[in-house]
């Protein structure tokens, strides 16, 4: 090769070297900048310090199983969060689109999917008062009922003059008092995680009277609250507080008629759907804890920081699980039923119906059905 030769490749290489360091500083300046945006954006959260308890032991009724693996789905849904049944044992259930579905099994198991109304929000929980009206929290326009037409009435928008967003599940007692929570006073369709990480109060449990119309709230300060449900002799309502593993409960009546206590706490994971049953109660579990996120909880500044970034990036890559917990009236879990696979997860109400139970989820396309083994009946 010829001097001339040597020096233009040797000029080349240099030049070489010098593009591949400034495509480096470019880089490295560009995630620097990345990050300093990072770090001093507002936090959506203003976090204060919570110590988790230690998640429980997987063992004795929490021992991992499969049996939820038999279950298939009903229906092609998006995102069907809350189901109810009529007399007629026809199963609704409410999508993201503001629709509520109607589901009617025929013979040999046709099915026959309608749309039964429209809401104009988004129903998440649903339930039947005597006359046969469809109850429904809508998530933002309140307590809603929905006669056997489908035409719709607002029931309460407001309670103590708050608006009632992000109305979340309901029950109905014998006497017709409908009782609903509503998860937080954050922006509609807010991630858990937010209020998880933030680990301040603002859910509500309210109760409405058919016979003078008009709605009390009975707790505030609660954990994101979500499933309702009336223990079986209808003493007390339980409602999920899931940003704190735990279910409240508010009497209704005895010695300790208006005040609250912890039906079971430390959960492994966030609770979500309640339904009762005259022997036992079912909880759905929507996901379960991270460790990662509960050894942060003692540090506001790290939750901050942390609530910046996409929820999915704090989760990690925990794969969903699918949990419901069998329980009795005094909170103790019997039984357990599990996907590990997480074919079925996010479960977010429950209902049995006939030999089957039903699952309801925010991440799944249709309503998980699951044949009830005898351990459960």
């Amino acid at each position: 090769m010829s001097g001339r030769r040597r020096s233009a490749v040797g000029r080349l290489k240099r030049r070489g070297k010098g593009f591949g360091a400034a495509l480096l500083a470019g880089a490295l300046l560009l995630v620097g900048s990345v990050g300093a945006v990072w770090w001093f954006a507002p936090s959506p959260i203003d976090a204060v310090a919570w110590q988790p308890p230690q998640r429980p032991a997987i063992t004795g009724p929490l021992t991992q199983n499969g049996l939820l693996l038999t279950a298939d789905l009903v229906g092609q849904f998006q995102g069907p969060v809350g189901i109810a049944f009529d007399e007629r044992g026809r199963l609704y259930t409410g999508t993201a689109d503001g629709k509520i579905y109607r589901v009617n099994f025929g013979v040999q198991n046709q099915k026959s999917i309608e749309v039964f109304a429209e809401t104009g929000g988004r129903a998440l929980g649903l339930a039947f008062d005597a006359p046969g009206n469809l109850l429904v929290a809508d998530e933002r326009r309140g307590l809603l009922s929905v006669d056997k037409q489908g035409r719709i009435t607002v029931l309460a928008s407001e309670v103590a003059g708050v608006p009632l967003l992000n109305a979340n599940s309901l029950a109905v007692a014998r006497d017709g008092t409908v009782y609903f929570s509503t998860s937080t006073t954050r922006p509609l369709e807010s991630d858990l995680l937010l209020e998880w990480l933030e680990a301040k109060p603002t859910g509500r449990l309210v109760a409405y009277d058919p016979k003078t119309k008009t709605t009390r709230l009975l707790l505030d300060k609660l954990y994101y609250a979500r499933g309702v449900a009336l223990t079986p002799a209808q003493d007390a309502v339980l409602v999920a507080e899931s940003a704190r593993y735990r279910v409240a409960r508010y009497w209704l009546k005895g010695p300790d008629a208006g005040k609250r206590d912890n039906w079971i706490e430390n959960l492994p994971g966030f609770p979500a759907g309640l339904a009762t049953e005259p022997e036992k109660i079912y909880l759905t579990v929507v996901e379960p804890r991270n460790d990662n996120v509960d050894r942060a909880q003692p540090n506001p500044a790290i939750k901050n920081l942390l609530a910046k970034l996409p929820a999915s990036w704090v989760r990690g890559n925990e794969k969903g699980y699918g949990l419901v917990l069998v329980l009795d009236s005094q909170g103790t879990i019997r039984t357990s039923l599990q996907d590990p696979t997480g074919r079925l997860n996010r479960l977010t109400s429950v209902a049995e119906n006939g030999s089957f139970l039903y699952l309801g989820s925010t991440a799944e396309n249709g309503i998980g059905r699951y044949r009830l083994p005898s351990v459960t009946k």
